[in-house]
């Protein structure tokens, strides 16, 4: 089988790398292309991984159309030279629009409800689109839902182990208390009318969490003076390792929260943007903590989670009961890519089958 996979931001990177070593050792050829957007040709180059730049991430809606009718010219030249049989992404409209155009499927592989223009600007020319059980939308025919989240395609157990000999590397004591706080920019698409941690509000939770614990900030804006001090930048291939020992982590990221859920670690979400997933999380299993408005209690939960006997005990058990439930993501896309169509159907006649997966 000949697989197109489109990779359009750098979360996509670790969520099919291991995807991508299986169906290469059994015998498939895979055409990575990329849309560049911020660190994913960093942590391609890291992972070791083959691809094809074609376009990049713009900022300003006119912008982005140009660029995508530039990148859609680009993708249907190298897919007619590659012979796709099938395309795979995470739910990008280029890659619709160019398997729509070839008369070849594009498997979605989606998570993100409230990304609302680029929803509809792949849905009509999609086949598949695989979303979580928690997803909070509901596409009809075309939609299959699978037991587990993204971030399980590679911090499932049997795809990540962490290792604590690369705390040093990272400039962090094995022993010590810290904390990770991850602020982002605000500035996607989907990121239009949300709301999350104002200026003063990072500063108020930086300095007090910063009497308990040592506070490592990862941000993608400049920070004030008096926070630089605490800016980070763990290489990014590294940051799962962070994140596994860490005694919590307070964010703006919804993936980054997500993925804490996967190691064990505590988490606390600040920020407006809905996520099925970080709902789940936070209802069934206790593992994140969403504030998607009251944003000044944030550092007194923080707190009270840091001042919690035995915390990290608490949320493995929480993990590990979230684990017997959910699938390892990875072989389960394996699975439906290379049965697909016959594996669409079974989903939809028997959704029960993915369960050999867990």
């Amino acid at each position: 089988m000949r697989i197109m996979l489109t990779l359009l931001h750098p979360a996509h990177v670790h969520k099919f790398k291991h995807l991508v070593t299986r169906l290469t050792a059994e015998g498939h050829q895979v055409k990575t292309v990329v849309i560049d957007k911020e660190i994913t040709q960093h942590l391609l180059k890291a992972y070791g991984m083959d691809y094809q730049l074609v376009g990049r991430n713009r900022k300003g809606l006119l912008r982005k159309i140009v660029e995508l009718l530039k990148i859609e010219a680009r993708m249907i030249k190298i897919a007619r030279e590659f012979n796709a049989d099938i395309f795979v992404g995470g739910g990008e409209p280029s890659t619709a629009h160019t398997a729509f155009l070839l008369r070849k499927p594009y498997l979605a592989f989606d998570d993100t409800e409230h990304a609302g223009l680029i929803i509809s600007a792949y849905k009509p020319f999609t086949k598949e689109i695989i979303t979580p059980e928690c997803f909070q939308k509901d596409f009809g025919k075309k939609q299959i839902r699978y037991k587990g989240y993204h971030e399980l395609a590679y911090l499932h157990p049997n795809h990540f182990t962490p290792d604590a000999s690369q705390l040093a590397e990272l400039g962090i004591d094995k022993d010590e208390k810290y904390v990770i706080v991850r602020f982002i920019a605000m500035n996607a698409t989907h990121d239009m009318g949300e709301l999350s941690l104002s200026m003063e509000q990072k500063r108020e939770l930086v300095n007090r969490l910063a009497k308990k614990a040592t506070v490592y900030i990862s941000s993608e804006h400049p920070l004030p003076e008096d926070l630089e001090p605490y800016k980070v930048r763990f290489p990014a291939e590294k940051i799962h390792h962070a994140l596994a020992f860490a005694s919590l982590f307070v964010g703006e990221s919804a993936t980054m929260a997500s993925e804490c859920a996967m190691l064990g670690t505590p988490a606390i979400y600040a920020s407006s943007q809905e996520r099925g997933y970080t709902r789940e999380q936070q209802e069934k299993y206790q593992l994140v903590h969403i504030f998607d408005k009251s944003f000044d209690q944030v550092p007194d939960k923080a707190l009270e989670l840091l001042e919690t006997k035995n915390l990290r005990e608490i949320y493995k058990n929480r993990r590990d009961t979230m684990l017997k439930e959910k699938i390892d993501v990875t072989a389960f896309m394996d699975w439906f890519i290379k049965d697909y169509p016959h594996s669409g159907q079974i989903m939809r006649d028997n959704p029960a089958y993915q369960d050999r997966f867990i």
